[in-house]
């Protein structure tokens, strides 16, 4: 810009210079007038080179904001998406905690059911036959029965032969013992 004013200025000068002097070469004054007009030339390309440049550099401003505001956009986004992640991330650390700790109380419980039970299944057998009446003396008569009857009620015939418990009474004519069978 400061080009295109000096000559702007020195083109009156050249002018004012021409017409003032009266020279009878024609040559001088039209190599003065081919160099006005030359530097009339140069003097627009100029201007219209410095508005191009000045539209470039509008355009370009105008990128470089537009280019920055979608870089914030998508920082926000960025940060939006790293914040869900981190939440998904604690949700499944505390998930994981809760199921570190409910596997071996569930396993033990388990456990203690199935030990329990049998205990459970005898103290409620114990209190059936507390609260029943049951006639000792006829149970053990019949077990005792069937422990030496030729063929057992209760238990299970053998194929081998078993020994039976037979009954000894001792002879009152001897006073010698007998050994047990």
């Amino acid at each position: 810009m400061k080009h295109t004013s000096r000559m702007l200025l020195l083109l009156p000068l050249i002018t004012l210079m021409i017409a003032g002097c009266e020279s009878s070469d024609e040559r001088l004054a039209g190599f003065a007038e081919r160099s006005t007009a030359e530097q009339a030339r140069q003097n627009q390309a100029t201007s219209e080179m410095a508005r191009e440049t000045a539209d470039n550099q509008r355009r370009m401003v105008e990128s470089v904001e537009k280019s920055r505001q979608d870089l914030v956009g998508l920082h926000k986004d960025l940060e939006h998406q790293r914040t869900t992640i981190d939440q998904e991330r604690r949700d499944l650390a505390d998930e994981r905690y809760r199921e570190s700790l409910l596997a071996p109380v569930l396993t033990s419980i388990g456990l203690l059911l199935v030990t329990a039970l049998p205990l459970v299944l005898c103290w409620y057998l114990l209190q059936t036959l507390k609260n029943s009446p049951t006639d000792e003396a006829a149970v053990t008569q019949l077990l005792v029965q069937d422990l030496v009857a030729d063929r057992p009620i209760l238990l299970p015939s053998s194929p081998q032969p078993t020994r039976r418990i037979t009954l000894v009474t001792p002879d009152p004519t001897t006073t010698e013992e007998q050994p047990p069978i």
